[in-house]
């Protein structure tokens, strides 16, 4: 999932930006709208749509009560840990995916926290597809987009180093009553970010 990083934008994104194919293929109108401007004149995109062949089916989702916390890479862990401070002050269950770059810097404040639990699945998807969450709260991550996918309820958690704008998601800021916004809480369509119908009419 690509969109324009308004901080930081990571060494794994030169892709778009110096793209050493033909072309470049977007899961969706939100990613050109994001980053058509920064293709290089040289190269061609198409939407193709969702990479898998269909959506993900939903129907075995369990609900759960739980709340499911995607954090993202190290270069946001002071935010990250900032987000997890407020919501060790609520009695709710929160199930904790941490980036792979920041899961040892965490590791105190989720032993602390009886309400914490470090998610075991190996893929994200396994977790978005077994539960439907109270609500799934992330920011700076890609898997915010993916969340929206398997139709859970999304917030986008905000600080001074948001890397995209908000494209629809609920928000949720470290002056925010969870209770209150979890009562609020609105879905976002996912064919706001996905196309499922793969087309291969070039774009550009």
């Amino acid at each position: 999932m690509y969109f324009n990083y308004i901080n930081d934008t990571p060494y794994d994104v030169i892709n778009y930006e110096n793209v050493c194919s033909d072309y470049l293929l977007l899961w969706g109108n939100y990613s050109k709208n994001e980053i058509s401007k920064l293709i290089p004149n040289s190269s061609n995109y198409i939407v193709f749509g969702y990479p898998k062949s269909k959506f993900p089916i939903l129907s075995k989702q369990i609900k759960s009560e739980r709340i499911f916390v995607i954090l993202p890479r190290d270069i946001y862990l002071d935010d990250s840990i900032k987000l997890l401070n407020f919501l060790k002050d609520y009695k709710i269950q929160f199930t904790i995916r941490p980036h792979p770059s920041i899961s040892t810097k965490i590791n105190d404040i989720i032993k602390s926290n009886d309400n914490f639990i470090i998610d075991s699945a190996m893929l994200l998807s396994e977790s978005l597809n077994k539960h439907k969450y109270r609500a799934i709260i992330s920011f700076n991550s890609t898997a915010i987009f993916e969340a929206a996918l398997y139709e859970q309820n999304v917030y986008l958690f905000k600080t001074n180093k948001n890397e995209f704008k908000n494209p629809g998601f609920n928000e949720l800021t470290l002056e925010s009553d969870l209770i209150i916004e979890l009562g609020k809480g609105k879905l976002i369509q996912k064919d706001s970010f996905f196309s499922e119908k793969i087309n291969l009419e070039k774009d550009k």
